[in-house]
């Protein structure tokens, strides 16, 4: 997403960036067909999101957590607020709305989903690297609508909304009558988290449709199994007793067949550190977690202005700290020789999941075997722990072929937008993967 202060004409950098890589809130929004937009949030100021939406808008309806929103201050969009419907909802402590998605409704009846990596404040929006996954423009489905799995998921997830008194009923009916082909359900999946008890989501929605495509679990012995996660925030141990992290000790776990889960009572034996860390070196097993180091925050150009976006205290729970940082050796970052000058080491609020094998021990991350992008954080919160659903609503997108054969293509936003478009302004990158942080990374 194009960052007003690192990107366009402002006192920091004297020219401006354009690419044709950058997506704006505009973009999304102010648009004269746009007739209604639907907007999921963690956090809304009404002052920044009003002046991004076109005043013919006929009806905006935001969803948000109470407690999120910051009122409107100036008179000058009161007309737009007068077109909203805000539907407020309160969660329970350790648990937060984070879905961040907006579907717009267009006169023509057409239809488009954006999942933004930001917020809907002019701080997150601009200072922390954020990204957004486009869907293709969806049309009314001819005949009678064939539903594919991602339009299914993505009605599933408003539906779980009901336990809250919240009726999307207008807005469902809509998305079943529209045909959501141009999705391909062998390439791409809605994922989401949700309270609901009743709804599979978080990791084991995750889990299934991997487990579903072939994804999970390896015969090749040969080849080195290379997961990355990359966070804004990254959750407190599983257990009490003992310091366990979600993304070592129950995701890699789990998509690598190590991990048994008792069907009977629904516990998880989870493996200790030193089994585990055997376990990871028989089976070539590497995990990485890129998140920001302090240094990266005191060089960026804009200093400690992106911080407020990134928690882990690791002061809190040394042991856990340790556990990651020296035996798992998993903390990773951008290599400082590839960033540009513009946004330097500049980190990314945007949460992604990477997974690749290759014959070597080392890899490049640029060909993939799957990749989620989403809200989701490194949490128990986020995911649920698959005996248990999450305590939050999320929202996100898993590209992925059948089986680990097949390899998505992975590129780095500071190659495309900063470094002139090696590929060529006429590649197609449609189905490709691109993230806001170097490939590779570096420890």
């Amino acid at each position: 997403m194009k960052s007003e202060p690192y990107d366009g004409s402002n006192a920091m950098f004297p020219q401006p960036v354009n690419s044709r890589h950058f997506i704006t809130l505009e973009d999304i929004l102010y648009d004269l067909n746009l007739e209604k937009t639907m907007i999921f949030s963690f956090q809304y100021n009404f002052d920044f999101l009003f002046s991004k939406i076109h005043p013919n808008v006929k009806h905006i309806t935001l969803v948000a957590q109470t407690g999120t929103i910051q009122p409107l201050s100036s008179r000058k969009y009161i007309s737009v607020l007068k077109k909203c419907k805000v539907i407020e909802f309160e969660m329970p402590p350790y648990a937060c709305h984070h879905s961040k998605m907006m579907i717009n409704f267009y006169r023509d009846k057409t239809c488009q989903i954006f999942l933004p990596s930001t917020n809907l404040t002019y701080n997150e929006a601009n200072f922390p690297q954020q990204v957004c996954w486009c869907s293709p423009i969806f049309k009314p489905a001819e005949g009678t609508p064939k539903h594919n799995k991602f339009q299914q998921s993505l009605i599933t997830y408003l539906q779980s909304y009901y336990q809250k008194d919240l009726k999307f009923h207008p807005m469902i009916s809509e998305l079943r009558n529209l045909d959501f082909t141009p999705l391909n359900d062998d390439e791409i999946s809605f994922i989401y988290s949700t309270t609901n008890k009743k709804v599979s989501s978080g990791l084991n929605l995750l889990n299934n449709i991997l487990r579903d495509k072939g994804l999970i679990g390896y015969e090749n012995k040969t080849t080195t199994k290379h997961f990355l996660c990359q966070t804004s925030s990254i959750g407190n141990t599983l257990l009490k007793s003992r310091p366990i992290n979600i993304f070592t000790h129950l995701m890699i776990p789990t998509w690598c067949n190590m991990l048994q889960v008792n069907e009977n009572d629904k516990t998880i034996k989870y493996i200790d550190t030193d089994k585990l860390l055997t376990m990871y070196k028989d089976e070539k097993v590497k995990p990485y977690i890129v998140y920001p180091t302090v240094t990266e925050l005191e060089t960026v150009p804009g200093g400690f202005l992106a911080q407020g976006w990134f928690n882990f205290n690791y002061e809190k729970n040394m042991p856990y700290y340790t556990m990651l940082k020296d035996k798992f050796d998993v903390f990773y970052k951008q290599d400082p020789e590839r960033v540009s000058y513009r946004r330097g080491l500049l980190p990314s609020h945007s949460k992604f999941y990477l997974h690749t094998a290759t014959e070597g021990g080392v890899t490049d991350f640029q060909e993939l075997n799957w990749c989620c992008y989403t809200s989701s954080n490194l949490s128990l919160s986020a995911w649920g722990r698959i005996t248990t659903v999450p305590r939050n609503y999320e929202v996100g997108v898993l590209l992925h072929s059948e089986g680990n054969d097949k390899k998505l293509k992975c590129y780095s936003f500071t190659d495309l937008v900063y470094k002139g478009d090696t590929l060529g302004r006429g590649t197609d990158l449609d189905g490709s993967v691109i993230v806001p942080f170097t490939l590779p990374v570096i420890p």
